[in-house]
């Protein structure tokens, strides 16, 4: 059960990290209408793939501390302030959808910078992540 939840887990993450830049080409290259439709779609897909991503992502953890959480442990709080870290990835993620990615369709470049800034904060708290992710694996996994 392992591998299976790992490489789900892998490869979402590697489609949200990866689908952060083109969104903001798209979002500053392409006309109102077509950036609004493309957000909108990749929004539909992710919308359905990163809730998987951290259920499986908690299997892992669940599976990998064999279900004993404790903040003493270094594991245990690295995984902590990973899943914190997600949780305001996913706020952004969650305005994208709803906020910023529906006001592209306006075409101002208020709605541009506004949806730019929050994949930017986005890109960075995935970074964040998988830095807290190399840690916890390298130095503190069970």
């Amino acid at each position: 059960a392992l591998l299976p939840l790992l490489e789900f887990h892998v490869l979402v993450v590697a489609f949200w990290f990866g689908s952060i830049m083109p969104l903001a080409l798209i979002a500053r290259r392409e006309p109102a209408a077509i950036a609004h439709r493309v957000v909108a779609q990749f929004s539909s897909v992710a919308a359905l793939l990163v809730p998987a991503m951290a259920v499986a992502g908690l299997g892992l953890a669940f599976i990998l501390t064999d279900g004993r959480y404790s903040l003493a442990e270094p594991y245990s709080a690295s995984l902590t302030a990973k899943v914190a870290l997600l949780l305001l990835a996913l706020i952004l993620a969650a305005l994208n959808r709803w906020r910023f990615g529906p006001a592209l369709q306006a075409g101002s470049s208020q709605a541009v910078r506004s949806f730019s800034l929050s994949l930017a904060l986005e890109y960075v708290l995935l970074v964040t992540i998988v830095v807290v992710t190399a840690t916890l694996t390298n130095l503190f996994s069970p």
